[in-house]
């Protein structure tokens, strides 16, 4: 049996977190594989939550990594642990995408029912200091040893940046990499607006949610480098996102128009007009499935070294550092880029890893 952990639904969630659970289940898909997906249950009542919390407590070894939503750790622990029964070796494998939400119930529930766990991080979340949520007991450096020795005690780790497998395969974990490819449906559309794309733009497209605190601080970052660019701009810059409105007076007098958040066709719409999309982040973890997802589309895009992690090889990324070059970049009618190809071989690598666990192939 293979069980499934995510705190993104594929089908609901259209945002980067639910574009990588929906790829994840792809491959399952595509190699002929079933598999159950654990979910949180309502209905336990406090006192059993609190039970399963301590016995969850017992399991990992360590504090929980978490302030908030302790609750749902405990619930999960045992609704997880009576979905997975009596320990079967050989039988059963996690895939385990999230220590938040019921991420770390999932987690103890294998360790105690010996299930053995493939982990496939959306980024090392010790990394990501985000305020809005502040779910964490410790920032980054004090709880990041803590993680590394969750995720080295799972049979393998699938990262979606190749910088955070380099760090956790020097950490003692069996880390690869697995780079974002867009999902079946998210590829027919992507495709579609390839097709429509003309060879030159009407605009540059600054795009992200001003709600994330590492791309707020990005789009600021470049918003204040743009405004500095001496030579004037052939195309004007646009600027979209939830809550970019915030941006507004780092556009006033300068050739920027910022729109706030877009509904997906006219998303559609402004990245089949773009000349290219921008991207700027002054910190973050994981990578960026939106870059892999423009190129698909055959939008070039213009990032700062930071925004490019992972993904900075593909033919149709234009990595910028100095002012010079950003202002050279944005002047150009940069070429369409080519159709990415699939990682083929670390999907082969993947799903040969599921396989073996769950003792339908034997790897060497």
């Amino acid at each position: 049996m293979i069980y499934c952990y995510s705190l993104f639904d594929e089908g609901r969630d259209q945002n980067g977190g639910g574009h990588r659970t929906a790829q994840i289940r792809d491959l399952l898909r595509e190699a002929g594989l079933e598999w159950s997906e654990l979910k949180e249950s309502g209905g336990m009542n406090l006192l059993a939550k609190l039970a399963g919390l301590w016995m969850l407590r017992s399991v990992i070894g360590v504090r929980l990594p978490f302030r908030r939503r302790l609750g749902r750790q405990g619930a999960g622990y045992r609704a997880f642990r009576g979905r997975m029964g009596a320990p079967r070796h050989g039988s059963s494998v996690l895939l385990w995408e999230s220590r938040d939400g019921a991420g770390m119930g999932a987690f103890g529930a294998s360790l105690q029912r010996e299930v053995p766990i493939i982990a496939l991080p959306h980024n090392i979340e010790s990394l990501v200091d985000d305020d809005r949520h502040n779910s964490f007991c410790e920032k980054g450096p004090a709880r990041i040893g803590e993680e590394i020795s969750q995720l080295a005690a799972c049979k393998a780790v699938f990262t979606i940046s190749w910088e955070e497998s380099w760090l956790l395969k020097n950490s003692g974990c069996r880390a690869l990499w697995l780079p974002y490819y867009p999902p079946k449906a998210l590829l027919a559309e992507l495709n579609r607006l390839r097709d429509k794309r003309a060879s030159t733009g009407e605009f540059n497209l600054l795009f992200g949610s001003a709600e994330n605190p590492p791309t707020l601080e990005g789009m600021r970052e470049f918003l204040e480098c743009y405004g500095r660019l001496r030579k004037p701009r052939q195309r004007p810059l646009i600027v979209a996102g939830h809550g970019t409105e915030c941006l507004k007076p780092l556009a006033e007098g300068r050739d920027v128009r910022i729109l706030g958040a877009v509904a997906p066709a006219q998303l559609d719409d402004l990245l089949m007009r773009s000349g290219c999309l921008i991207v700027h982040q002054a910190r973050g973890a994981g990578a960026l499935t939106r870059i892999v997802e423009a190129l698909t589309a055959g939008i070039p895009t213009v990032v700062n070294p930071m925004a490019g992690r992972s993904v900075a090889h593909y033919e149709g990324v234009h990595t910028w550092r100095r002012a010079e070059e950003l202002e050279s970049l944005l002047e150009r009618d940069l070429p369409i880029p080519p159709p990415l190809p699939r990682p083929g071989q670390q999907e082969a690598e993947f799903i040969a890893t599921v396989l073996n666990l769950v003792g339908q192939a034997q790897v060497t």
